[in-house]
C-alpha cells in the first residue's frame, strides 16, 4: 500500500511540475493541454475513494508555489475538482467505457476553466482590473482548444490501458433476477 501511495505522489508531482515548467511554455493550443486533468480521469477510475482528495491538494500546492497568486486559488481548485470528478465518475458516468472517459474529460475540463476564471475574475475585481472572462472570445478558444487536445489525450490513454490491462473493460451495473 505504501509503495502505491509513493508511486501516486511522485506520479502528481512530476506531472504538476511538467505542467507548470514544460507544457506552459509550449506554443499556443499546445500550452492548452492538462496533465493533471487526464491523470484525475484515469486515476479516479482506476482508484476510486474520496480519501485521495489531499493528493489533487498537494497538486494545488505545487502550481501555487509556481505560479504565485496573491491568494492560494488552486490548493483550493483542485480538491473541487476532484470532487467534481468523483461525483462525476460515480453518479453519472458509471461504466468504464471510452465514452464515459470523454464525457468526465470533458465536463472536467470545462469546470476547471470556469472555476479557475471565476477565482481569478473575483481577484481581479477586488483589485478593480476586471474584465469578464465569459465575453471574451480568447477565453473559449481556449477552452475549445483545451478541451480538444485532453479529450485526444484521453482516446489515446485509454487504448494504451486498454492494451496494457483488462482495468477499463466497461463495467455497467447487472439486474439479478430473482427466483421465485
Amino acid at each position: 500500500m505504501w509503495f502505491k501511495i509513493i508511486i501516486i505522489l511522485i506520479s502528481v508531482i512530476s506531472l504538476s511540475l511538467a505542467q507548470v515548467s514544460f507544457i506552459s511554455a509550449l506554443p499556443f493550443p499546445f500550452y492548452e493541454f492538462d496533465l493533471l486533468i487526464i491523470f484525475l480521469v484515469f486515476f479516479r477510475a482506476l482508484f476510486p475513494g474520496l480519501k485521495n482528495i489531499w493528493i489533487f491538494a498537494l497538486a494545488g500546492l505545487i502550481f501555487d508555489v509556481f505560479y504565485i497568486p496573491v491568494i492560494d486559488i488552486f490548493v483550493v481548485v483542485w480538491p473541487l475538482i476532484f470532487l467534481i470528478c468523483d461525483f462525476l465518475s460515480s453518479n453519472v458516468f458509471t461504466n468504464r467505457s471510452l465514452y464515459s472517459f470523454l464525457a468526465t474529460g470533458f465536463f472536467v475540463t470545462i469546470f476547471y476553466s470556469l472555476i479557475l476564471n471565476s477565482a481569478f475574475y473575483l481577484f481581479r475585481v477586488l483589485s478593480s482590473e476586471a474584465g469578464v472572462f465569459i465575453l471574451d472570445k480568447g477565453f473559449w478558444l481556449a477552452l475549445g482548444s483545451k478541451i480538444i487536445l485532453n479529450l485526444l489525450v484521453i482516446i489515446i490513454c485509454f487504448y494504451i490501458i486498454n492494451f496494457l490491462s483488462n482495468r477499463l473493460r466497461p463495467v455497467f451495473i447487472i439486474k439479478r433476477r430473482y427466483e421465485e
